[in-house]
């Protein structure tokens, strides 16, 4: 009798958690039916559910508070910030020197340049960033913005270049998660089709996605490749190399540098966007190499350069040292792609920035 007793117990909290899931859904904009087969229960279930007077009040509530947010979103849909939507939509704070990142990507002077750092405006459509590890560059501009310009513009094409196919297909598999998955299921409500990004996706593979475009086009809308590898189709609107350079290639920059001539830039359009960011690995590399002058016709660089050092003011205590540097409480970086803990990325201190500072070149 007693284990009779038991088991009814944890079926109540089973159903009771699984109701909350389901209010939850349709309070950020997801059709009932949608959020009943995210979920896995059956219509039957259902109606059974909806005997109860107080869940069929809620689920009343529910619907109205979704049908709020997507009408309020709707409002903003196209003319959002990043900084918004990446707080609103992703989870993920936007801190002031993401901020002047995505000020240099969209044409703008940084809003927050401190004097240690160094800004060189050039081509706003020809982007190279050098931070030192553990910024949150790959999670804020190649997820974070990639997703955005997918949710801004579902006709965009993106490339996403890495120092292997491996890696770049990680930082794919996280815009993946962001289109599908349940975490960001209010980003998928507000922005994707009605059908959902997933509908498409019988046509992703571990390195590009198609999604559902108004436009004809047929590249991919986003595509992941390795250092030196074929981009597949012929335009791209942005391309993204993100740590590209490492200890073990840094030596092969001439390579590098004709790759990117004679491959990326070639592919992008008369507004198309290159961003190159990465951290500084040694005192000859390529990202030193692309200021250059030598190497640019006329001997213009092209590029607009912002580089921001791991300290911006260092004093004889390294305690002292004011930094900008964020650490992921332990989350792995690979963890951090997946899933930001409600986008909180403290400051670290100077006493480890201190234990890190000779890994990087900057």
């Amino acid at each position: 009798m007693a284990a009779r007793s038991g088991d009814q117990h944890h079926t109540r909290v089973r159903t009771a958690q699984d109701k909350a899931k389901l209010l939850d859904l349709v309070k950020s904009g997801m059709d009932t039916q949608v959020a009943l087969r995210t979920i896995k229960k059956a219509d039957r279930t259902f109606r059974d559910w909806l005997a109860d007077s107080k869940f069929a009040a809620d689920l009343e509530d529910a619907v109205a508070e979704g049908k709020a947010l997507l009408v309020s979103a709707s409002r903003v849909e196209g003319g959002i910030d990043y900084q918004t939507f990446s707080e609103e939509f992703l989870g993920l704070r936007v801190f002031p020197h993401h901020q002047s990142w995505i000020d240099v990507l969209e044409g703008r002077e940084p809003s927050w340049l401190h004097e240690a750092m160094t800004y060189e405006p050039g081509n706003p459509n020809r982007l190279l960033v050098n931070v030192p590890p553990e910024h949150a560059k790959s999670t804020v501009l190649t997820v974070g913005y990639a997703t955005y310009r997918i949710a801004m513009d579902p006709n965009v094409r993106i490339v996403i270049v890495s120092q292997t196919q491996t890696r770049a297909k990680e930082f794919l598999y996280s815009i993946k998660q962001r289109l599908t998955e349940e975490t960001w299921v209010k980003l998928q409500q507000v922005f994707g089709p009605a059908e959902g990004w997933q509908a498409t996706s019988d046509q992703w593979s571990q390195d590009r996605i198609y999604l559902k475009r108004t436009s004809g086009e047929k590249d991919p809308t986003v595509q992941a490749i390795g250092m030196g590898q074929q981009i597949y189709g012929t335009r791209a609107d942005l391309i993204i190399l993100d740590d590209v350079v490492t200890t073990t290639n840094a030596h092969e920059w001439e390579k590098q540098l004709n790759w990117l001539q004679k491959m990326v830039i070639t592919r992008l359009g008369k507004n198309g966007k290159l961003l190159i960011a990465g951290t500084r690995v040694a005192s000859n590399d390529l990202y030193r190499e692309l200021r250059n002058p030598d190497h640019w016709s006329g001997g213009n660089v092209p590029f607009t350069v912002l580089a921001m050092p791991a300290v911006l003011e260092s004093y004889e205590d390294p305690k002292d040292w004011v930094t900008k540097h964020l650490r992921k409480r332990g989350l792995s970086f690979s963890r951090c792609l997946v899933q930001p803990r409600a986008g909180r990325l403290p400051q670290i201190s100077g006493l480890r920035t201190a234990s890190k500072i000779g890994r990087a070149h900057v």
